[in-house]
């Protein structure tokens, strides 16, 4: 059961969300993508069930915050926001100095590379196993996924790229096959199809797919959503992908030898 809901003004659309305790005060915080080119943070530094304001970081003129993750990048001290903003065409970094504040002094802007366009989405996580968080990026334009790879002070190097055959609408990582690696997953809105880039260590990916997604209705699916969990207690991660055009939300279960 629910209780009723809490209700917290971001002063624009949203279109992305995550969660984590920013400064170390009264649990977790929120961290929202707004479609008038700024994230919004709300601390949960006043009570339990209160949040403070909505203190706001731009994301460059022109873009749009489509996608948020929350990772430490510079080990500092609790995690920084990572988003990927469209129209302005850049990823930008903002580094928490600590206490849920994140200086613009401190932020790192990471735009696109000729002809990549479009970043859609985002996520966070050490792909490179140096124990280090990473940042994986869905490029909707230029039907790409960036890697950028994080020196552990918080500084990104510019992104090798990989190329699925369909522009990835979403993103996320998760260890598919059970060896201990991150892999990359991704989702097609325009392909109506998934796969994964296995990772098969020294920042080598081996792309697995595109998989069809079976219509089963006359409507293309467009998958716009994709996450990984062990949903049939098999120890193994399966995946979960949200369609936009028809409404159904499809399993894959994953078997690993």
């Amino acid at each position: 059961a629910f209780g009723a809901a809490l209700t917290f003004d971001v002063v624009a659309p949203s279109h992305d969300i995550a969660v984590s305790n920013l400064d170390d005060i009264n649990g977790n915080d929120i961290v929202v993508a707004c479609n008038d080119a700024n994230v919004r943070v709300l601390l949960h530094n006043v009570a339990p069930n209160a949040f403070f304001g909505a203190a706001s970081y731009a994301v460059g003129a022109g873009g749009v915050a489509m996608s948020v993750a929350l990772a430490n990048l510079d080990g500092i001290k609790n995690d920084d926001i990572i988003v990927a903003s469209t129209g302005a065409d850049e990823i930008r970094i903002f580094l928490n100095d600590g206490n849920g504040v994140f200086p613009v002094a401190a932020s790192q802007i990471i735009p696109t590379a000729a002809g990549r366009l479009t970043p859609q989405s985002v996520a966070a996580g050490d792909v490179s196993g140096d124990g280090f968080p990473d940042v994986v990026v869905g490029y909707t334009g230029s039907s790409n996924i960036g890697v950028l790879l994080n020196d552990g002070k918080g500084v990104v190097a510019a992104p090798f790229f990989l190329t699925p055959g369909v522009a990835p609408r979403a993103v996320r990582l998760a260890d598919i096959n059970n060896d201990g690696k991150l892999d990359i997953l991704y989702t097609s809105n325009a392909g109506n199809s998934f796969g994964y880039f296995r990772n098969t260590g020294n920042n080598v990916f081996v792309h697995q797919g595109p998989f069809a997604i079976p219509q089963l209705v006359a409507v293309n699916p467009a998958p716009i959503g994709i996450t990984a969990a062990d949903i049939n207690a098999d120890g193994t991660a399966d995946v979960i992908i949200a369609e936009n055009a028809i409404n159904r939300v499809d399993v894959f279960t994953t078997s690993c030898p």
